[in-house]
């Protein structure tokens, strides 16, 4: 048996907030894919604490899972979570995923445009395709408009 086996990603959502029931899980969210900057600001806005909701299972081993924020179709990360530990035992969570609330303190987005949030578990990207059987799930957008509304922010 491996020593180690990434876990699957079945659901990345971005929220505005999330709610915990009663055992401490997920189970509410309110998805955002939209974000207009507030009038006056043009660039680096920091949002109201936004929120990874993810849902993983079938994996093994201890994982450092982070959200990383990035230009659409670029690859330098602009942000990256703190990392939270995962620990999989090959057993709990192979059916019934793991439901996480990633909080993604201190982003702030440089300047309206396409954006995107990648899941990665010890530095393998939970979207690509190499690494998840079946279809991957795509990474989180995020579509943020300047401060009247266009996508230049012209103010």
């Amino acid at each position: 048996m491996p020593s180690r086996v990434i876990p699957i990603l079945r659901l990345a959502v971005l929220c505005e907030s999330i709610e915990l029931d009663k055992e401490g899980r997920p189970f509410f969210c309110v998805p955002v894919h939209t974000i207009q900057f507030p009038p006056g600001i043009k660039r680096n806005y920091q949002p109201p604490a936004l929120h990874a909701y993810l849902q993983l299972q079938e994996a093994l081993g201890t994982f450092n899972l982070k959200v990383l924020f990035r230009r659409e179709k670029e690859e330098f990360d602009l942000f990256a979570s703190v990392p939270v530990p995962i620990e999989f035992d090959g057993q709990n969570h192979q059916n019934v995923p793991l439901e996480l609330d990633i909080e993604l303190l201190g982003l702030v987005i440089p300047e309206p445009g396409c954006y995107e949030f990648w899941v990665v578990a010890n530095h393998v990207n939970l979207h690509s395709p190499d690494h998840q059987p079946g279809w991957s799930f795509p990474p989180m957008k995020l579509n943020v408009f300047g401060p009247d509304g266009t996508e230049g922010g012209v103010l």
